[in-house]
């Protein structure tokens, strides 16, 4: 498994994106990173990145992708197994948040945006929309967690 994490104010773009991938403000940074990794790690220089129909990208090839951005940053992970990542910012949430992610209300913020980082993970991982978010155990699944300064990295994957 292979992740990389960027601020993209500060990465240069150096390959050529096609038109059908651009979608928003990251995809070209997207793209560039994509590319750079399969090329460097995995000696792959020709694929695609396809959709699946709730929008979970993939490889035209035997790899796994996830993507993940917040703020300025972009998360991209590439793997031999099927792999969820989510990059969050801390910030405040309201009480609602709890509700909705099935939490006892009297977590603190850091915990609630754990939680709702791995559970965003999962539904990548699992290709789910985000209305599914409070169905979701997180003990069935294995978790990486990463916390650095402001943000959580969670990678989450099969048991």
């Amino acid at each position: 498994m292979i992740y990389f994490l960027i601020n993209i104010d500060d990465y240069k773009i150096t390959e050529h994106v096609p038109e059908s991938f651009i979608k928003n403000n990251y995809s070209i940074y997207e793209y560039d990173l994509i590319k750079k990794i399969l090329n460097s790690f995995y000696n792959i220089h020709n694929f695609e990145i396809k959709y699946t129909e709730n929008g979970k990208p993939y490889l035209d090839n035997n790899l796994f992708l996830s993507i993940s951005h917040d703020e300025n940053y972009l998360c991209v992970c590439i793997s031999k197994e099927e792999v969820g990542i989510d990059i969050q910012f801390k910030k405040e949430f309201n009480n609602d948040i709890n509700s909705i992610l099935n939490v006892d209300k009297k977590l603190d913020n850091n915990d609630v945006t754990n939680i709702f980082s791995k559970k965003e993970a999962i539904i990548k991982l699992e290709g789910k929309r985000l209305k599914d978010i409070n169905n979701i155990n997180i003990d069935d699944y294995h978790i990486k967690s990463i916390e650095y300064n402001d943000f959580l990295l969670n990678i989450a994957t099969f048991r």
